[in-house]
């Protein structure tokens, strides 16, 4: 079995989800990972993606990778030519109002206690979030 990073980029459009489920259904094939951690990503993924359309305002594809790291799942997104804008700050913030918040502001902090990382990072106007999850599924042996 290979650990090898795959990397693709889609469109900068929220229809491009179901590719990406595709995207995440073929890298977990490849590494035989089975199990229910598979929906997991795919939110993750998801709410971080849509994030990135609906809040940054480039015009280039989003980069999504994902790689293996100490039995991790390392999902990373890159967003290019765009202004600086920090998710993982918001998560916090979120996670404190989480009581006053809409709906439609609580999958940022889904995000922040799914992940045992979530990072981001900023040079040359290129976003970078990196989440990474404990695999919870099965490993093909």
């Amino acid at each position: 079995m290979s650990v090898k990073a795959w990397t693709r980029r889609f469109p900068r459009d929220i229809d491009a989800l179901d590719s990406i489920f595709t995207f995440v259904r073929g890298y977990l094939e490849q590494e035989g990972l089975k199990g229910d951690g598979a929906f997991e990503v795919d939110l993750v993924l998801e709410e971080l993606f849509t994030n990135l359309v609906r809040h940054n305002r480039g015009h280039q594809d989003i980069e999504i990778g994902m790689s293996r790291a100490n039995g991790d799942l390392v999902l990373t997104l890159r967003d290019f030519e765009v202004d600086p804008f920090d998710p993982t700050q918001v998560a916090r913030q979120a996670l404190e109002m989480q009581n006053e918040l809409s709906p439609g502001g609580r999958g940022i902090i889904l995000v922040l206690r799914m992940t045992k990382e979530f990072r981001y990072e900023y040079h040359d106007r290129t976003s970078t979030l990196t989440a990474r999850l404990e695999w919870r599924g099965e490993q093909e042996a």
